[in-house]
């Protein structure tokens, strides 16, 4: 799984509220998953300035408002929405 994060906004835009226990917000942006990483270079260079190729601890970073079990939530909510594509 190759991962890949796009930015809502600037790169320096955050949402949500603070997780309580690291006081982190989470990136404003979208994480999603391809099968190969030249589909995902391909993506990310449509868009190259809204968009990154990141790996999970990189994804975790930007998600940094989740806790862990959110994270690992979203991490499998986005490897579904992968597996459902063509």
């Amino acid at each position: 799984m190759y991962l890949a994060f796009e930015y809502i906004g600037s790169r320096h835009a955050t949402i949500g509220e603070p997780n309580r226990i690291t006081g982190r917000c989470c990136k404003a942006g979208n994480l999603k998953a391809f099968k190969g990483s030249k589909m995902r270079d391909d993506w990310v260079d449509e868009k190259s300035h809204k968009r990154d190729a990141v790996t999970k601890k990189e994804a975790r970073k930007l998600l940094g408002g989740l806790t862990v079990a959110e994270f690992q939530k979203y991490i499998a909510l986005v490897r579904s929405e992968m597996d459902g594509r063509s």
